[in-house]
């Protein structure tokens, strides 16, 4: 009987699970190999070089909570060459967060979920990058004598018109303006507070520029009778 048994386990039949689990894990290796993702970072300047992005995978049970909360990246890191491209290699399918890291704003500001399947090269095409507007006067949290007040911030490349939303806090009439200078003046205000914010955006609509990223007022001043 113990022959029979060595006979068995010796013959191709006892071995063909084993050589299955080592074709499969072939196959898998093979289609990760061939699966990858790529993209151009530009900001209004152009590409950017030596730009840092990440690829994070999801786990299929976090999906929904990735949208609803804030996860550092913790995935593959690549940065961007001087034409401003970057290519993740040997993916493994599955879907991802593609983060980019905004130096311009100190924090990691834009991400993107990316479904890749088995032999795919995923282009996500161009992606622009945000710089943060500075502001020259009035200052932020400051106050402003007189109904007219002078809005201006630091030019931005690539910008060819600026959008400025002026905002009353606690109600109240709020403007929108579009000019392609770097200042504006906003009139007849009535005493308060005020909240700006400004974006820049290119010739074909494109934003490059903003003073804000988040919910709260990043250019907040008062008006004072004069």
């Amino acid at each position: 009987m113990r022959a029979i048994a060595r006979a068995a386990r010796q013959s191709p039949l006892w071995l063909a699970p084993s050589a299955l689990v080592l074709l499969l894990l072939s196959a898998a290796s093979s289609a990760a190999a061939d699966t990858s993702v790529r993209g151009v970072v530009f900001d209004g300047s152009g590409p950017l070089n030596a730009f840092p992005v990440v690829l994070d995978l999801i786990p299929r049970s976090n999906t929904q909570g990735y949208r609803l909360q804030f996860i550092p990246p913790l995935g593959a890191k690549s940065s961007t060459d001087d034409r401003g491209r970057f290519e993740f290699l040997t993916v493994e399918p599955g879907t991802y967060r593609l983060w980019y890291e905004n130096p311009f704003f100190a924090q990691w500001t834009s991400w993107q979920e990316i479904t890749v399947t088995a032999g795919q090269r995923f282009d996500v095409g161009e992606l622009y990058v945000t710089r943060r507007i500075e502001i020259v006067r009035p200052v932020h949290q400051s106050s402003a004598h007189g109904s007219a007040v002078i809005l201006e911030w630091k030019p931005i490349a690539g910008a060819a018109q600026y959008h400025v939303d002026v905002r009353q806090l606690g109600g109240g009439r709020d403007r929108a303006i579009k000019t392609e200078r770097v200042f504006t003046t906003v009139s007849d205000l009535a005493p308060g507070s005020y909240c700006v914010d400004v974006l820049a955006l290119t010739r074909n609509i494109k934003v490059v520029g903003r003073i804000r990223m988040t919910g709260d007022c990043a250019w907040l001043f008062a008006v004072t009778p004069p």
